[in-house]
């Protein structure tokens, strides 16, 4: 697929059917158009936000030159919500492995693709590798039924994951049926942000981070920001963050300058007279001591100044500054490159062993 703002080139694959019947839906190229239009929401005219926020803040306009595009995909609120649960106190290779085995126990096989694992497509037979849907709410209860979701989860490595996407499960089969919950979560795009984030809440697994990330990616929620610690340092780092209760941020003019250090507002009380405590404003040039965990007043406080300086698409605006403030990683070929460089030289490096919890944390 090819994309440049709002015109898209793509090619489908398609199975044919084995009846040989005549099919009554629209044409198989309309249909993937309608769903990538959907998906990508291509309805956004991505240029003209870009444009708003770049006169908005010069440090979206520096970050954004190497970054254009960016798209929140519109995803399947069952596939969004139990995709954010594995990802709990995880990295992204751990959460690719474990929605992939989801997947593959659980799903539905519908055909075979090229694998991504593979450079040499020389053979075609050699590089494709089965394509599973992602299970339906219905065919994880049958699981849960049967006695074999969380044991066969923990056996995959999901660990105590396993228990909240058992737990979760079980809460929306019993308040919406085993083929309605699915449809009462994409009804949460029609609710108010609050109502949403609160149905959200009640889950198993999900936090207040995970679910504004829900209602960003999969609920229409276009506004909200998903507030964690990398976010926190880009609001610290980036932008003078004034800490008073009515928050607000505003492009520092060193934000561009890697390293820089930016005056923050902080308000403290010095004595007057020596009698009595007035409260002033401080400048200093280096930011205050980061919290260990950000507190609801502080994460509402940044969600909020961060709209106000961005407005209704706030959440698409804070996705590319968080994509810019990644560190950049090497893609395939680079890898590939590496790989064969340690067979030639004979020297190899063993994977660190991954790091198990004794206990679930709180949801973030």
């Amino acid at each position: 697929m090819s994309a440049k703002d709002r015109t898209v080139l793509f090619c489908t694959h398609a199975c044919l059917d084995p009846s040989g019947t005549a099919s009554k839906d629209p044409p198989i190229a309309e249909t993937t158009r309608a769903l990538l239009t959907d998906y990508f929401q291509l309805h956004v005219n991505l240029r003209d936000h870009y444009r708003r926020w770049s006169r908005a803040d010069p440090n979206f306009k520096h970050k954004a030159r190497g970054f254009p595009g960016v798209r929140v995909l519109r995803q399947d609120p069952v596939e969004n919500l139990f995709s954010f649960i594995c990802s709990s106190n995880n990295n992204i290779k751990r959460i690719t492995l474990m929605v992939d085995n989801l997947c593959r126990t659980f799903g539905q096989p519908l055909g075979h693709i090229p694998s991504h694992h593979v450079l040499d497509t020389a053979s075609e037979s050699a590089t494709l590798e089965p394509f599973y849907t992602f299970p339906t709410l219905a065919e994880l209860h049958q699981a849960r039924d049967n006695r074999t979701l969380e044991p066969t989860l923990r056996t995959l490595g999901f660990g105590y994951r396993a228990r909240y996407i058992q737990n979760t499960v079980e809460a929306l089969v019993a308040a919406h049926g085993a083929h309605q919950a699915d449809s009462w979560l994409r009804s949460l795009r029609d609710e108010p942000y609050d109502v949403a984030r609160a149905a959200l809440l009640q889950l198993s697994g999900i936090g207040p981070k995970v679910a504004d990330c829900i209602c960003l990616m999969s609920l229409d929620k276009a506004e909200v920001i998903p507030v964690d610690t990398h976010v926190w340092q880009i609001a610290l780092r980036d932008y003078t963050f004034d800490l008073t209760p009515a928050s607000t941020v505003r492009p520092s003019p060193n934000a561009s300058k890697a390293g820089s250090k930016l005056a923050t507002t902080v308000p403290v009380s010095v004595p007057d007279n020596g009698t009595r405590k007035m409260t002033v404003v401080k400048t200093s040039v280096t930011p205050p001591k980061t919290p260990k965990s950000l507190t609801p007043t502080l994460y509402r406080a940044v969600n909020r100044a961060f709209q106000d300086l961005f407005g209704e698409y706030a959440g698409w605006a804070h996705s590319v500054l968080f994509l810019a403030d990644l560190p950049a990683t090497p893609g395939p070929k680079v890898k590939a490159t590496k790989r064969i460089a340690a067979k030639n030289t004979g020297r190899t490096s063993a994977p660190s062993p991954a790091k198990r919890s004794r206990a679930a944390p709180k949801p973030r």
